[in-house]
């Protein structure tokens, strides 16, 4: 069957693909080396994509990337419809064969959702979303704040299909995006100081997908074709790319003709479309992307690798084919000369771009090794930042970590240096899109750069008895919706470290800001989740508390917000309590 939105008008059809046996049932078989699937997509590149190359090389990028993209092989098709000799006259040109979005061990790998999966853990995946025009057989809907937000767009579900998706289901997957949504807005509310939005989303997929998006100036970016997958039990993940046919300099969609613009006239805006308008205003997705972007520059975005992967798509289909695509549609050529010609414009538009992005970004520090040492040399006008302990010499936030040394000279290193060095300005705080940080770099002795130390334990020692004489804690849960959070109050096992006057029945009380007491328990084996705390003791490096004793422990659900957690005795003893 015909496929598409616009493109069902060409003169030059693409097609869904279904095959089936004899008998009606379907048949995947192997095309063209691919793996073996039922359905396929088969695209007649026309007028916006004249070098055949501009989905290819998109899914290419993000298979590189580390992010699931289709698979094609170039094909020259003819329809045979008469059921005689194929002959010249069934020619119909170049087609790219296209693995189809779908949940599969070889396309989409989710948790394979069936309509019995309505409760508990096997509800939670997994889904198939996209932004798109909604077809008359598709689920879509907005959120309560109007996302999409774009004529005739709607969050549509593609997997399960509206056919097979359970009512549980529907519900399940249209409250998790709110809830997502919810978290985002109340996230950028806060100042970022909490990040609520990190429980549902996976934020290393989004950047990639609006970093490749932004890329290639996909002009219908984040508002057609805009797919998004959620496994069981994971977070809702940007992708897989679809789609850019218009992107990549089209000669005839100025919206993505010109290279040194984030978009062009009558674009999405890519800054500030839906939710990805609030997600790029966090400092820390910003500099995500900016790490991104500047070490992929390094490898598989760099200027030779982008135009190696250009010349091995084009030398793929080849000149005799290009020729022959273009005698049987003569209205569908380029208007810079040859298919040669205009894949040399594909190349310089890609080289053009990307340097045009690194120019809006503060660049990372210059390095110059020799066989003892290494230099680091700032952009000019930016300072560097430098640590020589493995850990980042910028703070969550954006500030100068406290253990980062700051210098306007060149930084000369042993070669065997544990060194990470960003270059940074502060003047660029504010800038949008951009950052007063460049990415970091190091050298071939640096360890991978280890994000600030994570306390997971702490412990406090005192005498403790009733009243005043309570130990007290104060408890902070921030950069999430709510948090499980293990407590203990600690006396009894305290002998088999040799403490003898222990406090003997130390009570755990927790207390919310205004004062109300929310969780208390003597005796860790009557809470109600006692069967889980020796298990969560132990991922954090806890001491286990022996059955029967009298310690007393929570693993309490608290919702983002402050807390006190107080140790106490119920019959007014002392000792020393943990």
């Amino acid at each position: 069957t015909v496929r598409g939105s616009t493109s069902a008008a060409f003169p030059k059809k693409s097609y869904h693909l279904k095959f089936t046996n004899a008998q009606g049932g379907g048949r995947s078989p192997t095309l063209l080396d691919l793996p073996a699937h039922e359905k396929w997509a088969l695209i007649g590149p026309w007028q916006f994509d004249l070098s055949y190359l501009n989905n290819p090389f998109v899914y290419a990028l993000s298979s590189r990337l580390g992010r699931w993209a289709p698979r094609t092989r170039f094909a020259e098709v003819y329809f045979n419809a008469n059921g005689n000799d194929v002959e010249s006259a069934d020619y119909a040109g170049i087609y790219v064969l296209t693995d189809r979005i779908e949940v599969g061990r070889h396309r989409v790998d989710l948790a394979n959702l069936t309509p019995n999966d309505t409760t508990g853990s096997d509800v939670t995946g997994g889904y198939i979303l996209k932004i798109d025009a909604r077809d008359p057989d598709e689920i879509g809907w907005q959120t309560s704040r109007g996302i999409p937000g774009v004529w005739n767009s709607s969050i549509v579900l593609v997997s399960p299909s509206a056919e097979d998706v359970a009512p549980a289901q529907l519900a399940y997957i249209r409250d998790y995006v709110q809830r997502l949504e919810d978290a985002l807005f109340a996230s950028q509310a806060s100042g970022w100081s909490q990040r609520a939005y990190l429980d549902y989303l996976d934020r290393a997929s989004w950047v990639d997908h609006h970093l490749l998006n932004t890329f290639v100036a996909n002009p219908d970016a984040f508002q057609r074709s805009a797919y998004f997958t959620k496994d069981k039990n994971g977070r809702l993940a940007a992708g897989p790319v679809w789609d850019f046919d218009r992107a990549l300099g089209s000669y005839w969609d100025e919206r993505s003709f010109r290279h040194d613009v984030w978009f062009g006239v009558g674009a999405a805006d890519v800054w500030q479309t839906g939710w990805w308008g609030v997600l790029a205003r966090d400092p820390e997705f910003m500099q995500e992307w900016v790490d991104r972007w500047q070490s992929l520059r390094r490898t598989d975005l760099a200027n030779a690798s982008l135009l190696a992967l250009v010349d091995s798509l084009a030398a793929s289909i080849g000149s005799a084919a290009a020729a022959r695509d273009s005698a049987r549609w003569p209205d569908n050529v380029s208007p810079y000369g040859t298919h040669a010609d205009q894949v040399n414009r594909l190349k310089t538009w890609v080289t053009q771009r990307a340097e045009w992005i690194d120019g809006q970004f503060l660049a990372a520090p210059g390095v110059a090794a020799t066989a003892t040492a290494l230099t680091f040399t700032p952009p000019t006008g930016a300072q560097l930042a430098y640590t020589l302990d493995g850990s980042d010499p910028r703070s969550l936030g954006g500030a100068v970590a406290p253990n980062a040394i700051l210098t306007s000279s060149p930084l000369t290193t042993p070669v065997g240096a544990n060194v990470h060095v960003r270059s940074y300005n502060p003047a660029l705080r504010g800038v949008f899109p951009g950052s007063p940080w460049s990415s970091a770099v190091g050298g071939a002795a640096s360890s991978p750069l280890s994000p600030a130390a994570r306390l997971v334990n702490i412990s406090s020692r005192a005498v403790v008895g009733a009243g005043e004489n309570a130990l007290i804690a104060g408890v902070v849960v921030a950069d999430t919706e709510a948090k499980r959070y293990l407590s203990r109050a600690v006396g009894p096992a305290l002998s088999v470290f040799g403490v003898t006057d222990f406090v003997p029945d130390p009570q755990l009380g927790i207390f919310g800001r205004s004062g109300t007491e929310l969780f208390r328990n003597v005796g860790w084996e009557t809470g109600p989740d006692a069967t889980r705390l020796p298990g969560y003791s132990r991922s954090v490096g806890a001491f286990p508390l022996p059955a029967g004793s009298r310690d007393s422990a929570l693993a309490s659900v608290m919702a983002a917000g402050e807390y006190t957690v107080q140790v106490s005795t119920p019959s007014g003893r002392t000792g020393v309590g943990l």
